[in-house]
């Protein structure tokens, strides 16, 4: 039987993207990447597998760091309202 292991990494939050939902996940986790360069530190953008919230035709993002935030975005004109949702938490 394997030991867990803890490791150290380089980033303090992460947003999950759903890439199996029915909308366009790998897009919008590039979009996400994007809006979150400036962040300091920057997030982690992660596409995985299903989180079993994803309403259909949209994709699901979970942010996880200071607070708990989870979001539905249509499309990429989605990103900018969760990022500003993001920035708040953070402060």
């Amino acid at each position: 039987m394997s030991r867990s292991q803890s490791v150290a990494v380089r980033y303090r939050d992460v947003i999950l993207v759903c890439r199996e939902c029915s909308g366009d996940a790998k897009r919008i986790a590039k979009t996400l990447k994007h809006a979150v360069h400036a962040f300091e530190p920057r997030p982690r953008v992660v596409r995985t597998s299903c989180l079993d919230v994803c309403p259909k035709r949209d994709v699901c993002v979970t942010y996880l760091g200071s607070g708990t935030l989870v979001a539905r975005v249509v499309d990429e004109d989605g990103v900018a309202p969760f990022v500003e949702d993001i920035r708040s938490l953070r402060s």
